[in-house]
């Protein structure tokens, strides 16, 4: 099975980030790079840590050759976990594809929990940057 899960998502996610709706996920798509298609899939996004409330998108085809961009990606920042943080931290954003109890891929992306006192400034913004 060959399905690529391509994302851009934020270099680091603090308090402040929550306070001016800053996206964790900027881009999402999945690229079917294989000869079969592939029905009733289930994406879903969560962390290690947990700072985000997980959400699952469904997918009902992907045929060979599709590239199909996630335009809803609305993620809910756990505002009270990133508030509580007095050091930066490591994390992991973690994308899952699954069909039924089989996981196709998944894919994981590294950002930076900030302190609630720490901004990440436009390095956080790589599209800003251009």
């Amino acid at each position: 099975m060959s399905i690529k899960i391509e994302a851009l998502i934020a270099r680091k996610i603090g308090f402040a980030s929550h306070q001016n709706a800053v996206p964790l996920v900027r881009e999402l798509s999945l690229w079917n790079q294989s000869e079969q298609p592939f029905e009733d899939l289930v994406l879903s996004l969560g962390t290690d840590p947990a700072f985000v409330e997980t959400r699952t998108w469904n997918i009902d085809r992907l045929n060979p050759g599709d590239r199909l961009s996630i335009n809803e990606r609305d993620i809910k920042l756990n505002a009270g976990y990133l508030a509580g943080l007095t050091e930066s931290l490591g994390a992991e954003v973690v994308l899952r594809l699954s069909r039924g109890d089989e996981l196709v891929v998944e894919q994981r992306f590294a950002t930076e929990l900030l302190a609630r006192t720490e901004w990440g400034g436009l390095s956080a913004m790589p599209e800003l940057l251009a």
